[in-house]
């Protein structure tokens, strides 16, 4: 989950307010691509959400967000003098603000940056879809650079990155090198590299909702358990599906020819005999099944790297074998990847949150493993922030926001 600078103690008190009654804004400014504030929305938003998806095509985020225009004031063009003006050189951020009885202020949780990319008018509503970050780096690189073999994949991630203008890095440290040179030709898109090489190494690449660049490790330890009853999230029953051509319990990975060898690195990584999808449970007669996925990458030589690659994704595929779909009160600081728990009385399991949706209004569910469209109607003027700050009270207070304490300290943590 996105570290929102709060302590242990504090977190707990943040997942229980969740959970439980507490009032929430959102907060809706207008950026240039270079990150800085040109203006702000918050008080015409009605509705929208925020999709996430840790294997899109084009981005891993998106937004889509409703604003009330019915005196058609905002303007749709490039060089307006108007700091809201919506173009494809603005972006759009977006925070989620909460507060309860068991915080003693607003914790303030960034859950999209990213450019527009369509802007609709109907009647007195204007329509606003945005993608992440990962579409500012997918033109083509006129310029054509060899990068020499033995960079280091994280450090190769982000010279390839900063040429495409990113200057907002999160990557943790992998010791993964390329074995070859890399070349990008005159039409080479900087994001499918970047893909390409996080991939290589088995890492998790995506835009957090600050608009920061990450590269990490999947999570291996649980973030989030997602339970009914009194102080869980979960709301409903939850949504199970399987099929055989999604189960596999190998995971073969052919990589290159060392320095020295004669033939290529071949890994493989099989499900441990006493996993339910497993070759011996699977098979039968003393027999196992096996069901393989082979990965070719002739960069990965080296028997750890393929091992490693080997086995983060056979992990992947252990854990989207079995379809799970619900719905939970949001979780906003949820991240693309992360590892969390669904526990019922009937079973618990664990799963990665790659497909969630968190909605702008208030009484809306999040879904976690599937895509809904949320609703949209009247939304009570947010308090305005800037960067750095904690949301203040409106000069109007809404019958049902909770002031924060008069000297906050940060726009993460309330507690300090």
């Amino acid at each position: 989950m996105l570290s929102l600078g709060l302590s242990f103690a504090q977190q707990q008190a943040f997942h229980a307010t969740l959970a439980s009654s507490h009032s929430i804004a959102v907060l809706v400014h207008v950026l240039d691509l270079n990150h800085k504030v040109l203006g702000e929305l918050s008080s015409r938003l009605l509705g929208g959400q925020v999709n996430v998806d840790i294997s899109g095509e084009t981005a891993s985020r998106s937004a889509s967000v409703t604003f009330s225009d019915p005196d058609r004031t905002m303007n749709f063009v490039g060089d307006s003098p108007d700091d809201t003006s919506l173009f494809m050189d603005r972006m759009i951020r977006i925070h989620y603000c909460v507060t309860g009885p068991l915080l003693t202020g607003w914790v303030t949780v960034p859950i999209f940056t990213g450019p527009v990319t369509s802007v609709s008018r109907d009647d007195g509503t204007v329509q606003v879809e945005c993608q992440g970050k990962e579409i500012l780096a997918q033109g083509i690189a006129y310029t054509p650079h060899t990068y020499a073999k033995g960079w280091l994949r994280t450090t190769l991630i982000r010279e390839i990155m900063f040429q495409a203008g990113e200057t907002r890095f999160g990557l943790d440290t992998f010791t993964a090198k390329t074995a070859t040179p890399v070349s990008l030709g005159g039409g080479s898109i900087p994001w499918d590299w970047a893909k390409s090489l996080a991939s290589g190494m088995g890492a998790q690449i995506f835009y957090d909702g600050r608009g920061v660049l990450r590269v990490r490790k999947a999570p291996s330890s649980t973030q989030f358990t997602f339970r009914h009853g009194d102080g869980g999230s979960l709301v409903g029953a939850p949504s199970l599906s399987y099929r055989l051509d999604d189960v596999k319990n190998i995971v073969r990975v052919r990589g290159g020819v060392p320095a020295g060898a004669k033939s290529a690195i071949t890994v493989d990584a099989v499900a441990p005999r006493a996993h339910p999808l497993s070759p011996w449970k699977l098979g039968r007669n003393g027999q196992p099944r096996y069901l393989l996925e082979t990965i070719e990458d002739d960069t990965i030589k080296s028997r750890a790297d393929a091992l490693y690659v080997a086995s983060a994704r056979l992990d992947q595929l252990m854990m989207q074998s079995t379809d799970v779909a619900f719905d939970v009160l949001p979780l906003p600081h949820l991240e693309p990847g992360d590892l969390i728990r669904l526990q019922t009385p009937d079973f618990s399991t664990a799963l990665r949150a790659n497909v969630f949706v968190i909605p702008l209004t208030a009484g809306d569910t999040m879904s976690v493993g599937y895509m809904k469209v949320m609703r949209t109607g009247t939304y009570q003027r947010a308090p305005k922030v800037l960067a750095g700050t904690v949301p203040k009270p409106p000069k109007r207070k809404p019958r049902a926001l909770r002031p924060p304490p008069k000297k906050p300290k940060s726009s993460l943590n309330p507690f300090r």
